[in-house]
């Protein structure tokens, strides 16, 4: 009789209590022990509930009792612990050129080293295309596998198929559940059957090309059929339905709301649903169902990676370790922050005084100062001992523990006890995991390994991420949440499956590590090539099996498009049995639309929805009727203040800048100067403007500020030929200040910046040489004042007068009157039609009317050689192109205009206090704007560019309609 059997199994019957009862007792009449192999550990857990006393093993499990049967002593080791032995093999490698190619290097050997053994090969029997890697594989084997005894997953089943045993104590093996095999697998029952085991695998009569292909190579190998095979199990799902869903949570929101319509008379657990992909569809799923208040069949746990002092620990390890910045150093404080629960107001305190210090108060100082110290050594370890003592040491010392537990004990008073027991329980679990590794370690041959930070980081968190905690039991009735390797555990009535696109399902499945399909040849094999194809017919099986799950199913996937190509259902949708919606069925429009909600919160998001289109609602929640009051408000942008407040702030003496301010935003000027708010504090990572605008001044100041009584055409005779040296001396003096002030800026960007600026003052000496010491028609002229202060009184229609303060950059004169300039960095034009009548460019025309007024009333009577004394013209200079002289400056007459600039066509106005005051009525402008800053701060930016730099577009919600509104910046006179 031959002990090595095929039978076939009905999908629900596989691990069925019926079958798992017949072995049980075939068991007890036997001395010897059997063994049940299942697929997963889904499986296993099922199994164990049905019938205890069976040995429910994997395929691992089996080689582990081969090798304790032969006596061969071991070490267990993870993928994870094979890529550091595989590092220490390369480490010695000197064209990798950093920790980070080094552990990339390591993790492409490990998973080519672990294919390799899956498909049942050895190192001898390596592909000619990688026949590269066999002395780095002879050399892991030779240290780690012969040697040191160390066996990764793949190795413990090559060794224990290695073994010449004449008597393997196993009583029979049972395998149920499996569609096909690996090669590996396909080794390890070679193996049992040259060893005379008893083994029966039973099939699922799902008669695919893979089943067929798997019961095929079964029988080369030396298996019979114990029985024909049965008719196909009689198909259950006789309804089929595809819908699509613009995105994955409106897929999942759709799909929970059928399902709650469809069980509103029955139990959740009737109904199933399957993810074709887990990483993307898992967290959602279990975040909208808890929202719907919709309960899922599954036990609630979190990983520690998830955890807040999960991600801390990661923080850390994301740092370069030296020269931490305070920016840097501040997203510590983030996290510090969270884990000791300090209130969002306190915090954002504490943050500003650090930045502005880096001062931090008691509460938080401990717990930050063993952090950076922490930080400071870890990076000097060297083997992996000290990189896990160094760990433990800090995650102890660091004692928040005690913290928690005093939360804990004052529960009644402490509202955050609940996370402070989540977080006691994720650093005990830490520091009892590390504790059992520096044992297990040892044990391995890897605690005194040399590795680096990166290697034991990648370690330290794949450990983390699979250390779970235990949240919440599953509740005794909600859906049941499957993949398509374990549906055939369901037993419901309905089944949804989720996420069914193109390139999603079937899967895109590749051979690990360098491995391609290409290298490998049929003949070289006995057992199927788990390449392309194959897994094609392992997917269409799979799928096939869906048939026999349930009474009905409903498909679903994301239609649309993404950002790179159409989303389209998978290939399996096609079947013409599928009843198919035209349009996607699970819709934002569609699922608000239909004024149904069970909660508070869904009611809430309806309504929201609703007023969104434009839609009224008599019943506003009072939440939702303060939103759409504030947000009408800040769609009107008026900000207007009360009297009380238009009294307080009224002062009689104004900056004329601070007049432009106003007149370029209303709203903007008073957030600047009235609210007073500050820019948000950020690392700087370039040079501020205002700064080295400020640098320009001083620069131009320092030069000129010895000649100020010489005329233009004896100054290159004063400067002797140095003066390019003597002003990159006055820059280099400011520009050191200017370092000074920004350590945080790189000495590449200074550097750079330095070097822009030194080109800038270059050509703004030589500009000045052509257009003022060398110009015959100036010789006689010379600069009168630098920086120099100017006020101007107004008249007001209630019989007040408003004191108006200037600064002037630079002021020319000569018998023919006076010139002022004023320096800029980047370009900017003097615009008569716009500018200057909205009020925004008012300092070239105010100056001139403040300066005449003082020339003439006697102030500067000594210099002015003839009376009255009236501007000639003015304008701005810019550092950018200081060349041009276009639309940037302005000139009283066509002569002038020739004097100071013959080649460019410039502005030519009535610049005296008369002509200039009538034409731009500059009394009821400056007049009007004064009023305006005590009061109305309502969004009226003068123009898009008003909006370009500006910090608080997000508060003021400005929008192309107030420009419009504006016309252009014009403000009422």
């Amino acid at each position: 009789m031959n002990n090595h059997q095929i039978r076939y199994t009905f999908l629900h019957d596989i691990s069925s209590q019926e079958r798992l009862e017949q072995w049980y007792q075939a068991q007890l009449l036997q001395e010897k022990t059997f063994y049940y192999i299942l697929p997963s550990v889904q499986w296993f857990q099922q199994a164990r509930k049905r019938q205890p006393g069976l040995e429910f093993k994997t395929f691992d499990d089996v080689a582990d009792l081969l090798l304790k049967q032969a006596n061969k002593n071991y070490n267990s080791i993870s993928d994870i612990d094979r890529i550091l032995l595989f590092q220490d093999i390369l480490k010695q490698d000197s064209s990798l050129r950093s920790e980070q190619e080094l552990v990339h290097q390591a993790k492409a050997c490990s998973d080519t080293y672990g294919q390799l053994k899956r498909l049942g090969l050895t190192v001898k029997e390596l592909p000619k295309q990688l026949q590269p890697l066999s002395e780095i594989f002879e050399a892991f084997e030779k240290l780690f596998v012969e040697e040191a005894k160390l066996f990764d997953s793949e190795n413990r089943i090559h060794q224990a198929v290695s073994i010449q045993q004449t008597n393997v104590s196993f009583g029979h093996i049972v395998i149920d559940g499996y569609f096909d095999f690996s090669p590996i697998q396909y080794l390890m029952i070679e193996y049992l059957l040259k060893q005379n085991v008893p083994i029966t695998i039973y099939l699922p009569a799902v008669f695919t090309p893979l089943v067929n292909e798997t019961e095929n190579t079964l029988q080369r190998l030396g298996f019979i059929q114990a029985e024909t095979k049965p008719e196909p199990q009689k198909v259950r799902a006789h309804i089929k339905t595809l819908h699509g869903g613009t995105t994955i949570q409106e897929e999942i929101e759709g799909v929970l709301e059928t399902i709650k319509q469809k069980t509103k008379e029955e139990r959740f657990d009737y109904t199933g649903i399957v993810l074709s992909n887990e990483s993307l569809y898992k967290d959602e799923l279990i975040t909208i169902s808890e929202k719907r208040n919709i309960p899922l069949k599954q036990i609630k746990k979190k990983s520690c990676m998830e955890t807040s002092f999960g991600q801390f620990l990661y923080l850390l390890f994301s740092f370069n370790q030296d020269n931490m910045t305070k920016w840097e150093k501040v997203v510590l404080l983030d996290k510090l922050a969270e884990l000791l629960f300090i209130h969002a107001s306190q915090y954002s305190k504490l943050k500003h005084q650090y930045l502005l210090d880096e001062q931090v108060n008691p509460m938080i100082d401990q717990y930050l100062e063993k952090t950076l110290l922490f930080l400071n050594q870890i990076g000097k370890q060297n083997c992996f001992k000290d990189y896990l003592s160094h760990c433990l040491t800090f995650i102890t010392d660091l004692d928040l523990v005690s913290f928690y537990k005093t939360i804990i004990r004052n529960a009644e008073m402490e509202k955050n006890h609940f996370k402070a027991a989540e977080h006691w329980r994720v650093i005990s679990t830490i520091i009892t995991l590390l504790e059992q590794e520096q044992e297990s370690l040892e044990n391995r041959g890897i605690l005194h390994l040399e590795t680096t930070i990166s290697s034991f980081a990648y370690w330290f968190f794949n450990r983390l991420d699979n250390e779970n905690l235990f949240i919440d039991r599953a509740p005794s009735d909600g859906i049941v949440i499957h993949t398509f390797s374990d549906v055939a555990l369901f037993r419901g009535k309905r089944l949804f499956v989720l996420g069914m696109n193109e390139g999603v399902f079937p899967r895109d499945t590749r051979l690990g590590g360098y491995f391609q399909e290409s290298y490998l040849k049929q003949e070289q094999f006995r057992y199927p090539i788990p390449g392309l194809e194959y897994f094609r017919k392992k997917d269409d099986t799979l799928f096939a099996q869906l048939d026999y799950m349930a009474e009905s199913l409903s498909f679903s996937y994301v239609s649309g498009i993404n950002e790179q190509q159409l989303l389209l259902p998978s290939k399996y949708m096609i079947d013409s049995q599928i009843e198919k919606d035209p349009e996607p069925s699970y819709t934002l429009l569609k699922r608000f639309g239909n004024n149904q909600y069970e909660t508070k919160l869904e009611y809430e998001e309806m309504i929201s929805f609703q007023i969104g289109l434009g839609r009224e609602s008599k019943h506003l929640p009072s939440k939702l009727a303060n939103f759409k009051e504030n947000i009408a408000r800040l769609t009107a942008g008026e900000e207007i203040l009360s009297k009380n407040w238009k009294d307080y702030l009224t002062k009689l003496e104004v900056a004329i800048t601070r007049l432009e301010s106003y007149a370029d935003c209303s709203f903007k000027y008073a957030m600047e100067h009235v609210l007073k708010v500050s820019e948000p504090l950020q690392k700087k990572t370039k040079l501020d403007p205002r700064e080295t605008g400020s640098m320009l001044h001083k620069v131009i100041e320092g030069f000129y500020k010895d000649i100020t009584s010489i005329p233009f055409s004896e100054i290159e005779q004063y400067y002797e030929g140095e003066e390019q040296r003597i002003l990159m001396e006055i820059f280099c003096e400011e520009w050191k200040k200017l370092e000074r002030s920004h350590p945080e800026v790189s000495q590449k960007v200074l550097k750079r910046e330095k070097e822009v600026w030194q080109s800038k003052l270059e050509k703004w000496l030589v500009a000045e040489k052509l257009r003022y010491w060398t110009n015959d028609a100036l010789k006689d002229m010379r600069i009168f004042k630098l920086e120099e202060s100017v006020s101007l009184s107004f008249p007001l229609a209630t019989g007040e007068t408003l004191i108006l303060k200037g600064k002037i950059d630079r002021l020319d004169i000569d018998e023919q009157g006076f010139v002022i300039y004023d320096y800029k960095s980047s370009s900017k034009q003097l615009d008569f039609k716009k500018a200057i009548p909205a009020g925004v460019t008012l300092q070239i025309p105010m100056y001139m009317i403040a300066l005449e007024k003082e020339f003439n009333e006697g102030k500067y009577k000594r210099h002015a050689t003839v009376k009255p004394f009236y501007p000639i013209g003015g304008g701005y200079i810019s550092l950018k192109e200081p060349y041009i002289r276009k639309k940037n400056t302005v000139w009283r007459d066509e002569d002038q205009k020739i004097r100071f600039e013959p080649k460019y066509n410039t502005h030519i106005e009535e610049i005296h206090h008369e002509g200039l005051e009538f034409t731009y009525k500059l009394n009821d402008l400056v007049e009007s704007l004064w009023r305006g800053m005590h009061r109305d701060f309502s969004v009226k930016p003068f123009a898009e560019d008003s909006c370009k730099y500006c910090l608080f577009k997000a508060t003021c919600r400005v929008s192309h309609g107030h420009l419009e509104e504006n016309g252009g910046g014009q403000h009422e006179i």
